[in-house]
């Protein structure tokens, strides 16, 4: 069984943004967007801005193209591919 471990979240209306901390030390991004606008990519960005003395990361697999395109727009870019217990590709994007 596994559980999340959330070390930062945010809610509001249009989303809510959580950073997980794992067992190793790191740090993933998880968003849940209700209402996509300006004013939530805004936020967004100043969230990920406010938390950026932690390497955050974002876990994808490969052919959700729509979440990697979107990753991309607050500075997340392909960093290395890892495959999880039950044996899911995921590639890990980094703003660093």
């Amino acid at each position: 069984m596994t559980s999340r471990n959330d070390i930062a979240t945010h809610t509001c209306d249009a989303f809510t943004l959580s950073v997980e901390g794992t067992r190793q030390g790191l740090c993933f991004v998880h968003q849940d967007v209700r209402s996509y606008s300006a004013a939530t990519r805004r936020a967004t960005e100043a969230l990920l801005s406010s938390w950026d003395w932690l390497d955050l990361l974002v876990a994808v697999e490969p052919s959700n193209s729509h979440l990697i395109k979107y990753s991309a727009l607050y500075g997340f870019k392909y960093s290395y591919s890892q495959t999880s217990p039950d044996g899911v590709e995921y590639h890990i994007l980094s703003r660093r």
